[in-house]
């Protein structure tokens, strides 16, 4: 595992600047990025090759859809969470309640871990989302998971009237909005990447 110091700090610095958080919010990304990288060296959370750009590859982009959430508190329910993208910095850079769901247990392990070390108000269910028990969520959130179509059919049971869904996806995105354009119950919207110009975020929503 090979990693570019120079770039890491080079793209922290820019990451933090953007973010223009507290020295609180601050310490707990460097707690969780500094335990990540100490636990990817024996489990494999992300892939090495992103290791070095984790700060604008995967925290920046994870936040940047805070920026469309209402201005109250609300549940998130994070699907296929991984190693905490977005679920763990949307927990970190917001007081929202959020649930991360992974199948996998050595994820869910390393999740439950980066909760008590850095103090988050988050939960980790183990477990497959189509398998969740009747959990309302105002916001899910999936990042590089599965199609739109699978996803929305997952979480069924998670999705209220007022539930608003954000999907990170990366250049093949235009092929899955044939399944949305065929509808007549959800509305979607197209939020460019501020960190790939290729990749989009899709907001989906009832009408």
């Amino acid at each position: 595992m090979n990693l570019n110091i120079p770039q890491i700090k080079k793209e922290r610095d820019y990451t933090l600047e953007k973010l223009n958080v507290s020295r609180e919010t601050i310490k707990k990304l460097d707690l969780y990025v500094n335990y990540l990288i100490s636990f990817q060296e024996h489990t494999n959370l992300i892939s090495n090759s992103s290791l070095s750009s984790i700060w604008n590859r995967h925290i920046l982009d994870s936040s940047q859809i805070i920026n469309y959430f209402p201005n109250k508190i609300l549940k998130i329910l994070d699907v296929g969470t991984g190693a905490g993208f977005p679920g763990i910095i949307l927990s970190i850079l917001t007081d929202n309640e959020i649930i991360l769901i992974d199948s996998s247990k050595k994820k869910c392990k390393f999740l439950s871990n980066v909760i008590n070390l850095v103090g988050l108000n988050a939960k980790v269910v183990c477990r497959r989302v189509e398998d969740l028990e009747h959990y309302k969520a105002d916001i899910i959130t999936a990042r590089a998971v599965s199609s739109i179509e699978r996803l929305l059919k997952y979480t069924k049971k998670q999705i209220h009237s007022k539930s608003v869904c954000y999907f990170f996806k990366g250049e093949n995105y235009i092929k899955e909005l044939k399944y949305l354009e065929r509808s007549q119950n959800l509305t979607y919207e197209l939020i460019p990447s501020i960190t790939n110009n290729n990749s989009t975020i899709i907001k989906v929503y009832k009408n």
